[in-house]
């Protein structure tokens, strides 16, 4: 709300503000994962809130951000996954529903940021038309 308030008065969010806002969001769902009442770490299915806002953090900074964005990200789950149930590297079913959901996390920034190089080329072509799209 408070960056869609900052853009409709003309004053959009700068970079730092973005990174920041997208670290909280990714803070908080962690801490849902964490300290759910129901279900906690990997029976929480807050996980999913982590496609949207990697996706979105993705598309408006650079490849390398985003990359660095969804790792932090990554760590995270592991780490909310495996202080809730350390034991859950010897269930090979939760290792395996774990092992899925960060190779599918991980998929989502770096088609992100693959979708923003596309972007940026496409753009460059337009400027530049000598010059090939990535």
């Amino acid at each position: 709300f408070f960056v869609h308030g900052r853009y409709l008065m003309e004053q959009p969010a700068n970079k730092l503000l973005l990174t920041i806002l997208s670290g909280v969001d990714i803070l908080v769902v962690t801490l849902l994962i964490l300290f759910w009442p129901e279900d906690r770490g990997i029976l929480n299915q807050f996980y999913i809130f982590y496609y949207p806002f990697i996706l979105a953090f993705a598309f408006v900074s650079l490849a390398r951000n985003s990359i660095l964005y969804t790792a932090f990200t990554l760590v995270l789950y592991i780490a909310a996954c495996l202080v809730v149930s350390p034991s859950l590297v010897l269930e090979s079913l939760w290792l395996e529903r774990l092992t899925i959901r960060l190779i599918t996390i991980a998929a989502m920034g770096l088609l992100g940021a693959y979708y923003w190089r596309i972007q940026r080329g496409r753009l460059r072509a337009e400027i530049s038309p000598e010059l090939d799209p990535i």
